[in-house]
């Protein structure tokens, strides 16, 4: 009879011991998926340098885009190769928040923000990212599909209107660094 009780007792320990290292193997699971998506969503300092190389010597360049000046054709590429690499500095925060989504820290909807007033504050800024959202959707009827437009673009497109319908003052002094 005894032994019956320590077989007993032995078996839902080593029940205890299986759920036990399941919970463990899902939590592991859990924080190597996270560190994943961290990995895939891009560095933060690895894309800022970049940045910093691609817009080195070119400030004047950006800062006249920004402003809305008139460009050449070869200027207005430099520029848009330069927006699209702030733009993609927006999109990868986003993308990491969104997929992280641990509330605290940077939020998804603080970058679609941060971004939608610095295309509002900017013209060049505004006309690359309307160039670009007119781009997909002239690809799109092109081949006669529905025009579809991504999350974080949706979601700038309403900020926008919001702004439009909501308008506030530029600055004066505007900040041409604001990633």
């Amino acid at each position: 009879m005894r032994r019956v009780k320590i077989k007993e007792w032995l078996e839902i320990v080593g029940m205890a011991a299986i759920v036990a290292s399941l919970l463990f193997v899902g939590l592991q699971i859990r924080q190597d998926h996270k560190i994943a998506l961290m990995e895939s969503a891009g560095s933060d300092s690895s894309i800022n340098a970049q940045l910093a190389d691609l817009l080195q010597g070119n400030g004047e360049l950006w800062r006249k885009s920004l402003d809305g000046e008139e460009l050449s054709k070869a200027e207005q590429i430099e520029f848009y190769t330069m927006a699209r690499a702030v733009e993609y500095i927006y999109i990868s925060s986003w993308r990491r928040a969104t997929l992280l989504d641990e509330g605290g820290g940077f939020s998804a909807d603080a970058a679609i923000r941060d971004y939608s007033i610095a295309i509002y504050f900017h013209v060049g800024l505004r006309r690359h990212f309307d160039a670009r959202i007119a781009r997909v959707t002239r690809n799109d009827m092109a081949f006669d599909v529905p025009v579809e437009v991504g999350p974080f673009d949706r979601s700038i497109i309403k900020r926008l209107e919001y702004l439009a319908a909501n308008p506030m003052p530029i600055p004066e002094n505007k900040d041409y660094m604001f990633w």
